[in-house]
């Protein structure tokens, strides 16, 4: 948790050298975390935070969630991540969702884990996605039930979406026809495209969020046009 927490953080340190001035006070703020000094850091955030700034929102409850130059209190963490969630910030909807997952200070909640990343996704973090694809082909069942119906209408944010051109198409559980079958889709079922391996295609079904491999001759060509993933998971 800590980890993927601290990359949030390097993230927001490494935004305001190209947004701020010098005489920023959240650019010294950030400046302050850099060389480790979170007491002078905390007194300056503190009031910016206080006044509606998101970024500085986002990263005081990233040091009460860590106990950087503070206690930790995952109560404030939340306090502030939910206040800078309400202005948008994708890493303090991400961190939320993470909490909710994990069950961290929060009742776990796939279901609201789910809504959240899926939020951090439709604001641009590459962190919710890349975690989103991850939790689709390896994650616990419930949450990836829960991701799928959250991703209802999203699932290009995760990528390209093709669909299956042949009547049926066997899904594998790696590339090769050697390999075990797990499942199968019909004509037009739609698949977001994850890797590649020769001629064989990691996917993850885009109705169902079942990961596996599919030939690529069973899939239309990149730029056929069919229905979207929501008409055709919905026929």
């Amino acid at each position: 948790m800590m980890r993927r927490l601290t990359v949030l953080l390097l993230g927001l340190l490494l935004l305001p050298a190209a947004l701020a001035s010098d005489d920023d006070p959240l650019q010294s703020a950030l400046d302050k975390m850099r060389s480790g000094d979170y007491a002078e850091a905390y007194c300056l955030l503190r009031p910016l935070a206080e006044q509606g700034d998101d970024r500085a929102q986002f990263a005081l409850g990233w040091m009460y969630h860590n106990g950087y130059g503070l206690r930790i209190n995952e109560d404030q963490a939340i306090a502030w991540w939910q206040r800078a969630a309400r202005q948008d910030n994708a890493d303090a909807v991400f961190a939320l969702a993470q909490l909710h997952e994990l069950g961290t200070g929060v009742k776990r909640d796939p279901a609201t884990a789910a809504r959240l990343y899926v939020q951090a996704l439709e604001l641009g973090s590459e962190e919710a996605r890349n975690l989103i694809l991850g939790l689709l082909q390896r994650g616990d069942a419930k949450l990836r039930s829960a991701l799928v119906q959250a991703l209802d209408g999203h699932w290009t944010r995760l990528g390209e979406i093709r669909h299956i051109r042949s009547e049926r198409a066997n899904v594998r559980e790696g590339p090769g026809t050697h390999r075990r079958i797990l499942f199968r889709l019909r004509q037009a079922d739609p698949v977001l495209i994850v890797s590649r391996k020769g001629r064989w295609v990691g996917i993850i079904d885009a109705k169902q969020g079942r990961p596996g491999w599919v030939h690529d001759s069973l899939i239309e060509p990149s730029g056929t046009q069919t229905a979207s993933p929501e008409a055709a998971g919905a026929a």
